[in-house]
């Protein structure tokens, strides 16, 4: 019956849904929004260490878009509450728009500094993670 129903239901009209959607599709959302990210250049930006005490962070960024996304995790018994994460693959005269997903607001930094002096990422919980964007503005 499960395989049914499945079979009948249209991926394409979901998918498109704005109004009335069914519940799964507002947890997707976040999701899409940053989904082509993903298929960008990926950099390590902390060292691989599966200890509980560390952070972990990358980048996925799109140089033909201008954009891109860093995850951090900040583990159980990490005594950082932040990190500084220098981003690779900007362009160090543009300005660019950063958005962390939980918190509201912009930040605007050049690639210079978001490659040199790095993007501050706190968190202060523990077992914590964060979600940032960031996309071109245009140049200094």
């Amino acid at each position: 019956m499960e395989g049914k129903k499945l079979a009948n239901f249209d991926f394409k009209k979901w998918r498109a849904c704005t109004v009335g959607c069914p519940p799964a599709d507002r947890l997707f959302a976040p999701w899409r929004a940053v989904a082509d990210n993903y298929l960008g250049d990926y950099y390590p930006l902390t060292p691989y260490d599966p200890s509980d005490h560390a952070w972990m962070a990358w980048q996925f960024d799109r140089p033909e878009r201008g954009e891109g996304l860093v995850q951090a995790f900040r583990r159980s018994n990490s005594p950082l509450s932040s990190a500084e994460l220098e981003l690779h693959g900007l362009e160090a005269d543009a300005r660019y728009e950063i958005t962390n997903a939980d918190e509201p607001g912009i930040q605007t930094l050049t690639g210079r500094e978001l490659m040199e002096k790095g993007l501050k990422v706190s968190l202060k919980d523990k077992m914590g993670a964060a979600v940032l964007t960031y996309k071109r503005a245009g140049k200094k």
